[in-house]
């Protein structure tokens, strides 16, 4: 930045002062003006307002390294809540100061604690894979849009210091515009989380887009194209619904606290699934219904099977259909009215 000095009283005095963002605090140098205590406060004031406005796009080139240290970035400075970050490779370690406006990452991993504040956006693209090694939290107002064909690597780790998560809060929206997979790397510790409480929304793709980790729903799960595949199980309660796509439920151990709040082409194909409330709508397609159950509403079974003891109770209805084999592994109960 130039700031133009004219000494009252001379001609063609024109002294320059001039900063440069380095770090939270400008740089300067005055070139030919005099040292007076009066123009004191007005540096002050121009030095603060050039830090708490400057906005700047930075890259980072540290390799492995922590976020809050200047040389690992290019131009040289921390990003403030300001500025658009890209990280294309290297281990960024990250904590609870860590801001930017908007965050491109096209490769690399990220360390520790991760948060994209309301009105942040982090932009995951290209084809290379991205660890997330530490927890990556979305808040409420914030943005994560993942396009290309690169898949996302969740670390989860005791042994080796990882403990990599996903973290979707209300109001937030995390947005899949791909066909690639949320993945983890098998430590034999047991599987990462995605938890959403805010928007899960597949806005792009024809193909099938995985999350291949535990994936525990309490907000809303949008699929407006292709297929959204579980297959980590997960808690199952919140809502799912389908404009013009599909979900399937299929891996992993899962359980409903709540009747299914399923609206469209929403099936379970594959793991188990466990009611802790009477079933009111419910399709299985393939996979095992575990546990005591009670059917008050209606079940469609057009594949797989049925273990521990079920009941239809009066007014509740089965529609067995299909070409695919049922099982029954445990007692069948058709009550009064059923």
């Amino acid at each position: 930045m130039n700031m133009r000095w004219r000494t009252p009283g001379a001609e063609d005095d024109d002294r320059q002062l001039v900063m440069s963002r380095s770090s939270d605090c400008a740089v300067s140098s005055m070139a030919g003006i005099p040292s007076r205590s009066s123009l004191l406060p007005l540096f002050v004031a121009c030095v603060l307002i050039v830090s708490r406005t400057y906005s700047a796009s930075i890259t980072w080139i540290g390799g492995t390294g922590p976020w809050n240290n200047p040389a690992n970035w290019s131009p040289q400075g921390v990003p403030t809540a300001g500025d658009t970050v890209t990280i294309n490779s290297g281990t960024v370690t990250a904590d609870n100061n860590s801001t930017f406006a908007t965050m491109n990452w096209t490769g690399g991993q990220i360390s520790g604690a991760l948060t994209v504040a309301g009105g942040g956006v982090i932009n995951i693209s290209g084809s290379a894979a991205k660890s997330v090694l530490g927890p990556l939290t979305n808040a409420a107002g914030g943005t994560i849009r993942w396009s290309g064909t690169g898949g996302v690597r969740v670390h989860k780790s005791v042994g080796n210091n990882f403990s990599g998560r996903i973290v979707n809060q209300a109001g937030a929206l995390f947005e899949v515009q791909n066909d690639s997979t949320v993945e983890y790397v098998d430590y034999g510790e047991g599987l990462p989380l995605f938890t959403n409480a805010g928007t899960y929304r597949k806005s792009a793709g024809s193909g099938i887009s995985t999350v291949g980790i535990r994936f525990d729903n309490t907000g809303t799960v949008e699929v407006q194209t292709g297929t959204v595949r579980l297959d980590g199980g997960g808690n199952a309660s919140g809502q799912f619904t389908t404009t013009g796509g599909a979900v399937r439920l299929a891996g992993g151990d899962f359980v409903l606290n709540g009747p299914a709040a399923f609206g469209g082409d929403v099936k379970f194909t594959g793991g188990t699934v466990a009611y802790t409330v009477p079933i009111t709508s419910f399709e299985l397609s393939g996979g095992t219904l575990v546990g005591t159950n009670v059917v008050t509403g209606t079940m469609n079974w057009t594949g797989g099977q049925i273990s521990g003891a079920l009941t239809v109770a009066g007014g509740g209805v089965i529609n067995i259909s299909g070409s695919a084999a049922k099982s029954v592994l445990g007692p069948l109960t058709n009550a009064a009215g059923g």
